[in-house]
């Protein structure tokens, strides 16, 4: 069963194709199903620092903005499986792309394949999971830029 997935935006500093994010976050789910992740529902939310910073405050107990943050949602009355919650700060990929000088649009995809892939289980609390973890999203980013999934996922405002 292919999860229902919704996608929303609120940053002011990028254009977003939400159809793209969609097809991505499948791509992305599919890349995941190894770990047996299913769920009802994904909902994935691209926003700047400022709508960020206070969730990353509140659940994370850090401050300021960060990349990504996943919520693993129980099962709603009714349903079997669980939902998930991707919170992808385009803000923040923008800033790593120019630091790295790399592609804005495949830095966002990675928050968003890493917010995945902590909701089918992956840890990175140490430097060996998040290691580990990184090789496995590589692998994926490869796989959907070689299927055309990350070019025109967003685009820069002037």
């Amino acid at each position: 069963m292919n999860p229902r997935i919704l996608v929303a935006h609120t940053t002011h500093c990028v254009r977003i194709d939400a159809s793209r994010v969609k097809i991505l976050a499948a791509f992305f789910l599919d890349c995941a199903e190894s770990a047996k992740v299913r769920l009802e529902s994904l909902s994935i939310a691209i926003v700047d620092d400022a709508d960020i910073a206070p969730l990353n405050k509140r659940f994370m107990r850090h401050a300021g903005p960060t990349d990504v943050i996943s919520f693993l949602l129980a099962p709603p009355p009714g349903a079997d499986l669980e939902s998930g919650e991707v919170i992808v700060n385009a803000e923040q990929a923008l800033r790593e792309a120019r630091r790295r000088r790399g592609n804005p649009a495949r830095e966002l995809a990675w928050y968003l394949a890493h917010g995945i892939h902590h909701l089918a289980g992956a840890d990175d609390r140490t430097p060996a999971q998040r290691s580990a973890m990184h090789r496995i999203e590589k692998r994926w980013l490869a796989s959907a830029a070689k299927a055309g999934l990350i070019d025109r996922l967003m685009e820069i405002r002037a």
